[in-house]
């Protein structure tokens, strides 16, 4: 009947009505002046979520209705009329029994529960005259009505509406996740699966899909009680299996221990008859370890005998001794004789080498002693000290006039050159004074005496006068002569032999003027300070070029300078070499004599030491032949020593092996056992060799080894076989059991009495036995089991095939009342299509597919066709076609569905954007359909109207809804006004006051 909102987007609180069973069309005017920006879509997103769409998802909290909230910075403002964080959104609804209408509130927050719902019998809304006043019972009205009356988001659609939808919706608009649907008017972006569900929830059948899946589930729950029947039964199975696998090792471990028993027994005969053949050969062993003994003992004494013998006799020690100390005697003289020759040859090739070297040197000896020598030596080293300085001072000379060459040359020598440099550097014209006058030859005597005053002078353009004294400011000494004219023209004549720029003339003519000249000598006088300057210079002192020739000369002479004295620097260092040869060569004349002498001595000191080795070394010879011969003696004298030393151990080695083996021979007899083996041989049942004819079959082997083997193995397997018994079994047999994993064998020692033996094996025994008639009871009570579950088993079986046939002919009738269905709605859908202009008739085909098929879920695929010329075939939505057409098929749809459906009175369908793209004949057509379904069956119709359809809709409406958001520069949108006509009059009249409220009715 009704909506109001609080805080949801810019929508004021004002009540907005809604004319019920109608075609409603929405538009407004934004800030552009179109429909854009208006509100409408936002109104219509809160409608849908006050009807719970399922669009919203609120199964999974709703959290994306919080986009409805007011948002000031996207309004432009920074505060809101009630505060941040909730908004409301509220419906009041009519009731089909006549009672008083309900109110429902939706509350929207930012924080979770983003979605809540609480309703509330008769009306219960903000009434106020203001918006604010409105906004601010908002909360309190909402915490009046009781939480029990209310429920969250999950279940809030199934609380206020039941299981099948209420509100169907299509919102172009970011708030919410945008998927697509019929209503959205894109069918060719669904699957005929999806426009299947989406069919069957307009027309009510997925009810009958819900049951089918309730008595699907009854099914599955009982075939899953049957499969966990079954599988508790293979799990009893596999238990009993092993109760029976149990009791049949059992009884192999029966038969495997009385298998062992009598192995034992022809094991001890076979010992006892191995016994007695082993103690008569042990016997004879014995007598022939005692005889080689005896042989060996003999043959070790005589070989000790000789031994002494040998080791008395010391002769032949003593003389290998006398002969290694003589030699070693001569040894050392001869060893102190070689050093000392070898160190006389080292110092003879020393003064040999320095004889050589000092008579090399002496061939350069003039016969002038060695005193003379040193005193020109010294005389040179004084003429070259003298050539150096005068080469630096030269060198110093040269740089300068370099230097001054330089300077002239670039006009920059002398303080006014340094003057002129620094002007130039900063951008003014300048020349110095005297660079820039040219004299003739019989000029110079006359203008030099007056111009000298001015060789710190230069001459600038008198504009830049100021500024060249500025910039002098810290160079003290220079004068600034300031002229009329440029400083840098061409010279030209402008006195009898003097030439210079133009600008000077004024200048120069004031110098004539004021220093008078004198000759004899050349001078000039300055009358006012009766000064006199003498002249007569050498060189020129004006004019670039000659002072430049004057600057050149003097260079040139410089160079000559320095030429000069490096030549005499290399002639003075030739001479101080020459005369240290000199010296040299007249010490070493004077060291050579004493080098000879010093040789002499020293060939003589050589040659007798050679000659007393040479009668050293003959001795030497004689005593090591004598040596060589001792020792050759002693080693054979020692050699026979040590052969009989190891042919000795060699012989008690022997007696040794011989004792031991004699002991062990003793021993094997002693360790036989005959008598051991014979006092455990059980005479009851007879001599051991009748029993072994008996009892051991024929081709076995009669070997004690090999019964006591197979007794062992026999009860390890019996233990092997009984283990899995271990926790069910008595501690011995258990211990038993842990035994024969830590070692090989349990049984006892060959040759131990059969008593011993079945004292080892009690435990197992004991055990065997105390199982056998228990055995016996398990394996009937296994049988009769398995007998009653099979019974059981039979019965579920049988059930569930019941159930099974039951289900299948549910969904028999499932699919042909679906069938039906959307055969109704392919007939609706075809004369909706023939009724516009243009319509060539429409179908739909279906292809059902239960979960039998799908595995899982039921799949309903329906493809629309149309025609879409009168002799063409039905062409699938799916083929390429303008979006105009695609349209209004949608919309068909949609309303065959509802046409077809008796029971889709009070649903809602909210329809963006509707009629963009549909020609006028279409457009009109589809507004005239939406009306005539909303009348027809109770349904009602929201759809947003663009600019280009409102007039058009306002034609073929119930309702028409206006929304007004004047200017970006407003926060809230104006109130929404509506015109329509509810047949209903209760209505109008139960809401009237609350909706003038606010309102104020001119006129």
């Amino acid at each position: 009947m009704a909506v109001q909102t609080f805080d949801i987007g810019r929508l004021t609180t004002h009540p907005v009505p809604l004319v019920p069973s109608s075609f409603i069309a929405v538009s407004g005017e934004g800030p552009k002046g179109d429909s854009n920006g208006s509100g409408k879509t936002t109104f219509l997103s809160a409608v849908s979520l006050l009807l719970a769409d399922p669009q919203w998802r609120l199964d999974r909290d709703g959290r994306h209705a919080r986009g409805l909230l007011f948002n000031p910075e996207a309004a432009g403002t920074g505060a809101s009329r009630s505060g941040f964080g909730r908004g409301y959104v509220v419906g009041v609804f009519d009731v089909s029994d006549g009672s008083d209408p309900m109110t429902v509130w939706v509350r929207v927050a930012d924080q979770p529960p983003y979605v809540q719902m609480r309703w509330t019998h008769g009306l219960r809304v903000a009434r106020a005259d203001t918006d604010q006043e409105r906004a601010d019972q908002a909360d309190e009205l909402w915490n009046s009505i009781p939480a029990k009356q209310g429920s969250g988001a999950t279940h809030m659609g199934t609380v206020l509406y039941g299981l099948s939808p209420r509100c169907l919706a299509y919102l172009d608009t970011s708030v919410r996740p945008l998927v697509p649907s019929l209503l959205s008017q894109q069918m060719t972006a669904m699957t005929p699966d999806a426009i299947g569900e989406a069919l069957l929830s307009l027309t009510g059948q997925s009810g009958l899909l819900t049951r089918e899946v309730d008595r699907r589930r009854e099914y599955e729950t009982a075939a899953e009680q049957l499969r966990q029947a079954e599988t508790d039964d293979r799990n009893l199975h596999i238990v009993e299996e092993a109760q029976l696998d149990a009791i049949r090792r059992r009884g192999e471990a029966r038969g495997m221990l009385r298998d062992a028993e009598e192995a034992w027994k022809i094991h001890l005969a076979c010992g006892v008859l191995e016994k007695r053949k082993e103690h008569l050969r042990a016997q004879a062993r014995l007598k022939e370890a005692q005889d080689a003994l005896r042989e060996a003992e003999t043959r070790a004494e005589q070989t000790r005998h000789r031994l002494r013998e040998l080791r008395e006799d010391t002769s032949v020690a003593a003389l290998a001794d006398e002969a290694a100390r003589e030699r070693e005697s001569l040894q050392e003289k001869l060893t102190a004789l070689g050093e000392e020759v070898g160190r006389l040859r080292q110092e003879l090739e020393q003064l040999t080498k320095r004889r050589r070297e000092l008579l090399a040197t002496t061939r350069r000896h003039d016969g002038a002693s060695l005193q003379q020598c040193r005193v020109d030596l010294e005389r040179a080293e004084g003429h070259h000290n003298t050539a150096l300085v005068r080469h630096y001072d030269a060198r110093t000379d040269l740089t300068s006039a370099a230097r001054v060459l330089e300077l002239v040359r670039s006009g920059h020598d002398g303080r006014a050159g340094e003057a002129v440099r620094y002007l130039d550097e900063r951008g003014v014209t300048t020349r110095g004074v005297l660079d820039s006058v040219i004299l003739d030859e019989s000029s110079r005597s006359e203008w030099e005496a007056r111009l000298w005053r001015f060789r710190d002078s230069v001459s600038v353009h008198e504009a830049d006068a100021e500024a060249a004294i500025d910039i002098l400011r810290g160079r003290p000494g220079v004068s600034v002569v300031s002229l009329p004219g440029s400083v840098t023209t061409n010279p030209v004549p402008l006195f009898e032999g003097l030439s210079a720029p133009e600008s000077f003339r004024p200048f120069l003519a004031a110098v004539r003027s004021r220093y008078a000249y004198e000759s004899d000598p050349d001078r000039s006088w300055d009358r006012g300070l009766d000064e006199w300057v003498i002249g007569g210079f050498d060189e020129p002192l004006t004019g670039r070029e000659s002072r430049l020739t004057v600057a050149l000369a003097a260079f040139e002479a410089a160079e000559q300078r320095e030429q000069d004295a490096r030549e005499t620097l290399s002639a003075a260092a030739h001479a101080l070499h020459h005369h240290g040869e000199r010296v040299r060569a007249a010490e070493a004349a004077e060291e050579l004599g004493q080098c000879q002498v010093e040789r002499r001595e020293a060939e003589e000191r050589l040659s007798g030491t050679t000659i007393r080795i040479q009668r050293v070394r003959g001795e030497w010879t004689e005593v090591d032949r004598r040596h060589t011969q001792a020792q050759a003696d002693l080693s054979n004298h020692e050699l026979t020593i040590t052969s009989l030393n190891q042919e000795l151990r060699f012989q008690e080695q022997e007696i040794r092996a011989l004792r031991s083996d004699r002991h062990k021979t003793d021993a094997a007899l002693n360790q036989v056992g005959l008598q051991s083996w014979e006092s455990v041989w059980p005479d009851e049942i007879g001599t051991a060799e009748d029993y072994v004819d008996r009892r051991c079959p024929r081709g076995e082997p009669r070997l004690t080894d090999h019964w006591w083997t197979l007794a062992d193995r026999r009860v390890m397997a019996a233990l092997a076989e009984i283990s899995g018994d271990r926790h069910t079994a008595p501690r011995p047999l258990v211990d038993l059991i842990q035994v024969s994993r830590r070692r090989s064998r349990i049984i006892p020692e060959a040759g131990s009495g059969l008593g011993a033996f079945t004292h080892e094996i009690h435990p197992l025994a004991e055990f065997l036995e105390e199982w056998s008639e228990r055995d016996d009871l398990t394996k009937d009570g296994i049988a009769r089991d398995r007998e009653e579950r099979e019974a059981r088993l039979s019965a579920s079986r049988q059930e569930v095939d019941r159930q099974k046939e039951r289900l299948e002919q549910m969904r028999d009738i499932i699919i042909e009342s679906v069938e039906m269905v959307l055969d109704s709605i392919s007939k609706e859908f075809d004369r909706l299509d023939r009724a516009r202009d243009g319509g060539y008739g429409a179908r739909l085909d279906v292809d059902i597919q239960d979960p039998s098929i799908t595995g899982s879920v039921w799949k309903v695929n329906v493809t629309p066709k149309w025609r879409r010329s009168p002799q063409g075939s039905h062409v699938s939505y799916q083929e390429v076609a303008n979006g105009a057409q695609v349209k209004v098929f949608a919309i068909h749809l949609v309303l065959a569905a509802l046409l077809h459906d008796s029971g889709s009175s009070n649903r809602v369908l909210v329809l963006d954007e509707l009629g963009n793209s549909l020609g006028d004949e279409n457009r009109k057509h589809v507004l005239r359909s939406l009306q005539d379904v909303a009348a027809r069956r109770g349904v009602t119709i929201l759809g947003t109207c663009q600019d280009s359809v409102i007039h058009d809709a306002v034609h073929h409406c119930g309702q028409v809804m206006w929304f007004n958001h004047a200017s970006d520069s407003e926060v809230y949108n104006r109130p929404t006004r509506t015109w329509g006509s509810d047949p209903q009059g209760g209505h109008v009249e139960y809401l009237a006051d609350w909706l003038r409220a606010g309102r104020p009715v001119s006129g």
